[in-house]
């Protein structure tokens, strides 16, 4: 006796049915002509050249894992940017004494430079404002070292998030922010 359609095990059966269409033929006659009559009245089946499709249900769940993943990233960025600001507010400020130890210097009475002296370390440390200092010299440095320096107050986020991409990209650090 043969089983029904719906007592079949279903994995043996093709997405379109072509099995059961088989197997009703092969009643009639041999398997090899049942197949050769399937493939010339609906041609070879589309996948047959094509790579086969995952099953079901093995992609969908991988964008939990991702939104995880993007969630723990997030969450050790936050925690260490959370550190560095507490070690940062743990230092203790910085001594600038050695900043404003200048050369002592000797100005005659219109306030030229008539001699200078070195510091304690041995080193030349006058005083100069950036009214004392060429323009073009000022500008020279800034175009060279920061184009932007006018721009922002002190940490450039631009030059930040570039050098952060370099170090990222080349696994150390290749140019400051």
């Amino acid at each position: 006796m043969k089983a029904r359609p719906d007592e079949r095990d279903p994995s043996a059966f093709s997405p379109r049915g072509r099995r059961w269409q088989r197997e009703a033929l092969t009643d009639e006659g041999s398997e090899a002509q049942a197949y050769d009559q399937l493939t010339q009245s609906h041609g070879p089946h589309p996948s047959a050249s094509q790579t086969p499709s995952p099953p079901r249900g093995e992609g969908k769940r991988a964008w939990p894992r991702r939104l995880a993943y993007t969630g723990a990233g997030a969450l050790a960025v936050a925690a260490a940017a959370t550190a560095l600001l507490w070690y940062a507010a743990t230092l203790p400020p910085l001594d600038l004494a050695a900043a404003s130890d200048r050369s002592t210097v000797v100005l005659d009475r219109e306030g030229k430079l008539l001699r200078p002296f070195v510091t304690a370390d041995g080193r030349w440390k006058l005083p100069v404002g950036a009214a004392d200092v060429d323009p073009r010299y000022l500008s020279m440095l800034k175009a060279y070292e920061d184009k932007r320096f006018d721009s922002h107050a002190g940490i450039d986020p631009q030059g930040m998030l570039r050098a952060a991409g370099q170090m990222l990209a080349n696994g150390r650090i290749v140019s400051g922010g």
